[in-house]
Parts: structure tokens; sequence; C-alpha cells
């Protein structure tokens, strides 16, 4: 499995067929990348609520982290951080979330929100679960939550779904 994902693909690309002299197949990579780019910078955000700041990601992208089999797919995936305690217990503080940004999101999907910061250029963004939108307005929420966020279009850069995660707490 380790000499696979080195190569960029699957165990069995690796693998040989043996019924046949000459009936060998070539390995082939299955992805142009088998790197994601991770989003990692912790950052306060009080977008969502006016009594508390919230922790979330800042979106600039100085590491990368392996590409998981699950999205070889997708060549615009990503990874980032969970931070804090709003999507407790589905997300602990520090799980690394992997993030389709081409799915459409449904109620009760775990999202990515990502805003654009105020200087045009970097983007932040926080996990919660979609609730919904409309043409002007985004509603989400954090897990547990007895009442939902809303928020302005215009403000978000992109809400994307969340494929899969790793519990093993990203090591800062």
């Amino acid at each position: 499995m380790k000499i696979a994902e080195a190569l960029g693909v699957t165990v069995d690309d690796l693998k040989t067929k043996q019924d046949g002299v000459g009936d060998e197949q070539p390995i082939r990579q299955t992805t142009s990348s088998v790197f994601v780019p991770l989003y990692a910078g912790r950052a306060n955000l009080s977008k969502l609520d006016t009594e508390a700041v919230r922790l979330g990601f800042n979106r600039v992208a100085n590491q990368q982290i392996r590409k998981p089999t699950f999205l070889e797919y997708s060549d615009t995936a990503y990874a980032c951080v969970n931070y804090g305690q709003a999507m407790y217990p589905r997300y602990n503080d520090g799980d690394i979330m992997y993030v389709d940004p081409t799915i459409p999101p449904q109620k009760g999907d775990d999202v990515v929100v990502a805003f654009r910061c105020s200087d045009g250029v970097s983007y932040y963004g926080v996990v919660r679960e979609f609730v919904s939108q409309d043409e002007t307005k985004l509603q989400i929420r954090a897990v547990g939550a007895d009442h939902t966020a809303t928020l302005d279009v215009s403000d978000i850069h992109s809400v994307s779904v969340i494929v899969g995660s790793q519990k093993g707490r990203f090591a800062m």
C-alpha cells in the first residue's frame, strides 16, 4: 500500500496478471497529484457570533498532506484543520478534514465555509453543518446548537463539502 501511495497508483495497478504470457498491465498514474494543500493556520473569527470569537483556520496553504485514495479522482480537493469544539463530538480540535469543493452541499452535510479576508486575497474558514442556502443567505450551525448562524452570501467565498477526516490530531 505504501509503495502504491508513493507512486500515486492503486494497489491493483501494482498487481500483474499471471494467466498468460505478456498479459501484464502497465502501471498507470491515477491522478496528477498525490498531495493536497493543507490549511492549518489558526485564526480568530467573529463573523459567526457577536457574543464570542470563534476559531477557524487561515487559508494560506504553506503545507501539503498526502492525498487519501478516496480523493484520487479530484484535482481540486484540499485539507484543513478543525479548530475549537463547535463540531464536537463529530470532530475534535486538531482533526484534519478532507474537502471536495465540487460537491454541492445538502442539508445535514458537514461543510467548510470560506470567507474572503479584508485584504481581498487570503481566506479563512470554519467547519460547520450546512442547514440551507438561497440567493442571499447561508444558514449553518455547530453540532448540537439550538440556533443557526445566518450569513450574507456576499461575505462568503465558498461552501465545500467534507468527504472525510483524519482523527490523528494534527501536530502543530
